[in-house]
């Protein structure tokens, strides 16, 4: 875990994404106020997509964006709170699958091609579990 914060803050400062970090923080509303400038153009996607987006209107998509940030934010709370109590060798992977899916469901622009990044960690978790199991039994 710690390891990952220090490759990520890493790159900020060596790319200088850190000079830029308010335009980062700002990107998801100016999605907002993109899909109500274009709506013919995010409509269709809208749609036909994947996750909880199409169930909402386009005025509440500020809303999904909001309980996305703070469901994250939750789940990072409760991996770093369940990984200091008992180190399973799947927590972090299986944090991993549970914040992937909290971040495609509630995704402003679903994009299908998005959920593959799920998909594949499921079938790691899956592979992961299944031989866990296997080893486990055998004298």
């Amino acid at each position: 875990m710690w390891s990952a914060i220090g490759w990520g803050s890493g790159l900020m400062i060596l790319s200088g994404a850190w000079l830029k970090l308010k335009v980062f923080l700002g990107l998801p509303k100016q999605y907002l106020v993109w899909m109500e400038s274009y709506k013919y153009k995010y409509q269709a996607v809208l749609d036909e997509s994947l996750g909880l987006s199409p169930f909402f209107p386009l005025k509440m998509r500020t809303v999904i964006l909001n309980s996305m940030s703070a469901l994250l934010i939750l789940t990072v709370w409760l991996m770093i709170r369940f990984y200091k109590k008992d180190t399973h060798r799947f927590y972090l992977l299986a944090f991993l699958k549970l914040s992937l899916v909290i971040f495609y469901n509630l995704f402003i622009i679903p994009y299908q091609y998005l959920m593959y990044t799920s998909v594949a960690v499921s079938f790691a978790l899956f592979y992961l579990y299944s031989n866990h199991e296997e080893k486990q039994f055998v004298i």
